[in-house]
């Protein structure tokens, strides 16, 4: 795989037993016991075929007066399991037994042990009998003030002095709870500037529902911008840890940035509506609205930040402004031989995705995960829109070696014989090089300003109107340039030559 890759872009008790209530298979959850198990993670429980729910396995519960069944989760290389993030466990219980007594249920830590619940409080029918019936046990009943059942090791159940047998199948957990956006306190909508606004809302959500700029609209009765019902041009998206709980769980708020086409208007009122976020378990949102009084010089804004460097009255004060606006979403692209792309989204395995030649890509970059360029031989150059690569049309035949796109932007695409493509406003042009040296690599910073580097230590610099050849140390060809701002630069090359640019020189 490696030698194809040449660019990367980090974008029952017996048969016949009736069931009642048996989980639909649309249903989400994370399943934790669905058949066979390890018999030593295993207590006071066997596990028994023909006696399941669909006729496979099932837990036997042999409860005595000492000892109660349980169910280890920290065990056979297992981990202990956190269950925060889910509102539910299920499972499906039945009892042969003609008095089958008041079992109950709880979780355990190694020096914690949430609440005890009676099981026939929250099984379906409020009985307990020789039929599999669905016990739904909201997790906040087991919540104690000691413990918010962070790394829970196991599930148990009752000990029994008269030695009654339960059978057990499919425990699974759930969040049944969808996303609600927070309109109250600290994380209230706010808006980080006059053209954008923050969301923040009660869990995690699925990113292609954050990034649906459907799912959000803004009018207002006082500006005339907004009259009629318009949805942002953009969204991104954080999640980020604000505290931990007594048991080590992170805590996290996760917000969603709607950047706006018109900047609101002081002492304007405006309308947000905001529907369709979905968790990972397709719990969708309630529709939401808010009402927004902007006026920017009320606004205490997180952004602006101000240090004093020292005690001194007359000494230097430094002010900052800047924030993190969010992710724009998307994954990771890479290409290579023959018309090789793999996508990866962070989370499943990669995957190869059709792309329309067979030549040679050599590089990928793009402004957002439904536009993304790749370049390569013969002057090739692709575009992704979100679904499906197509080819375009471009200005040169000369093989393309780099490209990539600014924060404001603009691209830039290099090659053989110095070749140098800028693209603006939806289209590929050609520009006037200095050189004829191939070029491999193109950075494109802020405010339009690049840098390119490619054989025999060429060195170029783009300034907003021309590109110039700067001093360069070294005759051996470059490779790659990256870095962070102008003056924090650096550029790779043959035999491991290494080059840094600071204070306007390598």
């Amino acid at each position: 795989m490696r030698a194809l890759i040449s660019a990367l872009f980090v974008m029952t008790l017996c048969l016949g037993i009736p069931i009642t209530d048996v989980a639909g298979a649309s249903e989400k959850g994370e399943i934790i016991y669905s058949g066979q198990y390890p018999d030593k993670c295993l207590q006071n429980i066997v596990q028994k075929n023909l006696h399941g729910v669909e006729k496979g396995y099932a837990l036997k519960l042999t409860p005595d007066q000492w000892h109660a069944p349980i169910f280890k989760l920290f065990c056979d290389a297992r981990n202990r399991k956190d269950f925060t993030p889910y509102s539910t466990i299920e499972f499906y219980f039945r009892s042969p037994s003609s008095n089958s007594g008041n079992p109950t249920f709880e979780l355990r830590t190694w020096d914690k042990t949430s609440l005890k619940v009676p099981i026939v409080k929250y099984i379906s029918g409020g009985i307990i009998d020789n039929t599999f019936r669905k016990v739904t046990i909201p997790l906040a009943q087991l919540v104690s003030k000691e413990w918010d059942l962070g790394n829970v090791e196991s599930l148990a159940w009752n000990a029994d002095g008269e030695g009654r047998v339960y059978y057990v199948d499919k425990i699974i957990l759930r969040q049944t709870q969808p996303p609600s956006l927070i309109t109250e306190g600290q994380w209230r909508p706010f808006p980080e500037s006059n053209t954008v606004i923050r969301l923040t809302f009660s869990k995690g959500f699925q990113e292609k529902t954050a990034k649906d700029l459907n799912n959000y609209s803004i009018s207002s009765s006082n500006d005339p911008l907004y009259s009629v019902p318009a949805h942002p041009v953009d969204a991104g998206f954080t999640h980020r840890v604000h505290s931990f709980t007594p048991s080590g769980v992170a805590q996290k708020r996760f917000s969603v940035y709607i950047r706006l086409a018109n900047p609101l208007q002081n002492n304007s009122t405006y309308s947000v509506s905001v529907k369709g976020l979905s968790d990972e378990f397709g719990n969708i949102m309630s529709p939401n609205e808010f009402v927004l009084d902007y006026t920017d010089r009320q606004i205490l804004n997180p952004n602006i930040k101000v240090n004093q460097e020292g005690y001194l009255p007359e000494g230097p004060k430094i002010g900052y402004v800047g924030g993190y606006l969010g992710d724009m979403g998307g994954g990771t692209w890479a290409v290579g031989d023959k018309g090789s792309s793999l996508y990866w989204d962070g989370r499943t395995t990669p995957k190869k995705v059709v792309v329309p030649v067979k030549s040679a890509l050599r590089a990928v970059s793009g402004l957002r995960d439904d536009d993304i360029f790749a370049v390569g031989d013969e002057g090739v150059i692709l575009h992704w829109n979100g679904s499906a690569w197509r080819r375009i049309d471009s200005p040169t035949s000369n093989d393309l070696m780099g490209i990539c796109f600014g924060p404001t932007g603009t691209g830039w695409a290099v090659g053989s014989g110095g070749t140098i493509l800028r693209y603006k406003s939806g289209g590929w042009l050609e520009k006037p090089s200095p050189t004829k040296d191939t070029l491999r690599s193109v950075w494109a910073g802020p405010q339009d300003t690049a840098w390119a580097v490619g054989d025999h230590g060429k060195i170029l610099k783009w300034d907003g109107r021309q590109w110039t050849v700067e001093p360069s140390s070294t005759e051996l060809n470059l490779r790659s340039i990256n870095g962070s701002h102008k003056n924090m630069l650096w550029t790779v090359g043959d035999n491991g030559i290494v080059l840094f640019r600071d204070s306007n020189q390598w």
